[in-house]
């Protein structure tokens, strides 16, 4: 009988799922409710890791400029009612 790779236990096959690698694992241990099916191929977190990142360039960035712009009208932007006596200087 194998063991899980997460936590050692040993497997029983009903509750266990294997990746390529054949490296076995409770699916409770991996995050996936017992009582599901997993249809097609499942990548253990090990392998998961080493697999290289696919080409994200089209991803917009949301940039800290874009964070802190304030609006005349803007209600909720703490920032537009900071003073002077507020702030803080740390040494």
């Amino acid at each position: 009988m194998p063991k899980c790779g997460a936590c050692g236990k040993f497997l029983s096959k009903a509750d266990s799922i294997r990746c390529n690698c054949s490296a076995a694992f409770h699916k409770a241990c991996v995050g996936i409710p017992e009582t599901s099916s997993v249809k097609g191929a499942w990548i253990c977190p090990g392998c998961k890791i080493k697999k290289p990142r696919e080409d994200n360039t089209s991803t917009p960035v949301k940039g800290l400029a874009d964070t802190y712009q304030s609006t005349p009208n803007s209600t909720n932007n703490s920032a537009d009612n900071t003073t002077e006596e507020h702030l803080v200087r740390l040494r």
